[in-house]
């Protein structure tokens, strides 16, 4: 049996400022973030989505997304404490940013989505460097 190795170009994704004080020179701007491996930013699409449009009522849908993509990088990814505490770091950033929301509705929520988006471009910087778990490796889905 032959495994078949599939190695995509990485991509790159844009962080979006929306809070004109955020972003330097006054102005919403995309930032690029490093490059990472396909796999892992369709991972991480759907949380970075939650992220920026959680609001009150929809809290539900940044927690279990959250949850969910961070167990789904749990799998594919290999650990390395960079890679953990960049995780934990996302994980509690956006379950700050539900409390945040669910207490005061939109009112206060723009710091707290801003530390959110922060621990996001942490954690894609941490998995610019991650390499696949060695369950997936050894099934031939590495990367």
């Amino acid at each position: 049996m032959r495994t078949v190795k599939l190695r995509p170009e990485p991509v790159t994704l844009a962080q979006s400022w929306e809070m004109s004080d955020a972003a330097p020179g006054g102005g919403a701007t995309d930032w690029p973030l490093p490059a990472i491996h396909p796999w892992i930013a369709f991972l991480l699409e759907p949380w970075l989505q939650a992220i920026e449009q959680a609001g009150p009522g929809t809290t539900h849908w940044l927690q279990e997304t959250s949850a969910a993509m961070s167990a789904c990088l749990r799998e594919w990814v290999d650990p390395t404490p960079a890679i953990e505490r960049a995780l934990e770091g996302a994980r509690a950033a956006s379950d700050l940013l539900v409390a945040c929301i669910g207490r005061a509705g939109w009112a206060h929520a723009d710091a707290q989505r801003q530390v959110a988006r922060a621990a996001m471009g942490a954690l894609i910087e941490a998995l610019s460097v991650a390499e696949a778990s060695e369950s997936k490796a050894e099934i031939g889905l590495g990367f």
